[in-house]
């Protein structure tokens, strides 16, 4: 029954993830509903468009870009 409890406690961590996942992917196709910016060529792949979004919405806030790559690269250290 160990595995069972194990299960119930990672539950909630995969949920939330999942759920700012989806929450970003929703954001990102409302504010590029009008216009593609992979399409139109201002950035070259999909994995940009994150990084683009901070960039267009934060563009009058400095060092919210900084602050934005700052905290990507974070993550990614174990």
């Amino acid at each position: 029954m160990l595995y069972c409890r194990a299960i119930l406690i990672s539950l909630f961590p995969v949920i939330a993830f999942n759920a700012v996942a989806i929450g970003s992917g929703c954001a990102m196709y409302a504010y590029f509903e009008g216009c593609d910016p992979l399409k139109k060529g201002v950035i070259k792949k999909p994995d940009q468009l994150m990084a683009f979004l901070v960039v267009s919405v934060f563009k009058e806030a400095p060092g919210m870009a900084g602050l934005f790559v700052s905290a990507a690269f974070s993550g990614t250290l174990r």
